[in-house]
């Protein structure tokens, strides 16, 4: 059989990115939502326009509502810890000025791109299967460790998402979905390379 031409293909995924990407903005709303808005998202794309799947809305409103409950806890604790992370950059306003204040606000910006990368490392794992609060941030830390190379990747495609969407804003229908495509084929690789998802962790769903 001739195999259809990649342009093509991937045209006839366009329908999907915007579809996905309103979803994923819709569920985001109510703020504690995020993070399972952010599972369900990953997990369509992964499914539904890397994969072979079809009615990726369908899919996308299954996984939300499986992850909710998970996902409230895992956006608040998250909230709290940007929270605390915002404190110590202001801190450095307050107790430092000139060239100190600047060293310190390099060195800080520098250090926050671990947490970042373990909450990108964190929804893409989850996407894979429930498990323990702890050891979900454990895998987390371990893989953008571990694979330090995808996880400055992924962000740094994150980055330039919001940049260009914040640039030209009516490619916000279009630009989430068109991203997490893009972080899933870069990431579902270094799982596949990296990690192992035993049938015991997939199974462990304590908080």
């Amino acid at each position: 059989m001739r195999q259809e031409p990649f342009l093509l293909r991937w045209a006839g995924k366009a329908g999907s990115f915007c579809i996905l990407s309103i979803l994923w903005l819709v569920s985001c709303l109510p703020v504690v939502t995020a993070i399972p808005a952010c599972i369900a998202l990953y997990d369509s794309v992964v499914r539904c326009v890397l994969g072979d799947e079809d009615r990726p809305s369908l899919h996308f409103w299954r996984t939300f509502k499986r992850h909710l409950l998970r996902g409230i806890v895992l956006s608040i604790l998250w909230l709290a810890i940007a929270f605390v992370i915002r404190l110590g950059y202001r801190l450095s306003h307050v107790l430092w000025t000139g060239t100190v204040a600047r060293i310190y606000t390099a060195v800080y910006a520098g250090s926050t791109l671990i947490p970042l990368g373990v909450l990108a490392w964190l929804i893409p794992i989850q996407a894979h299967g429930p498990c323990g609060l702890g050891r979900l941030h454990s895998l987390s830390l371990t893989m953008t460790i571990l694979a330090l190379p995808t996880t400055a990747a992924v962000l740094g495609i994150l980055f330039a998402t919001v940049l260009i969407v914040l640039a030209l804003p009516p490619l916000i229908v279009i630009g989430p979905g068109i991203c997490v495509t893009i972080q899933a084929h870069v990431l579902e690789k270094a799982m596949a390379r990296n990690m192992v998802f035993t049938e015991e962790e997939n199974n462990d769903t304590t908080v």
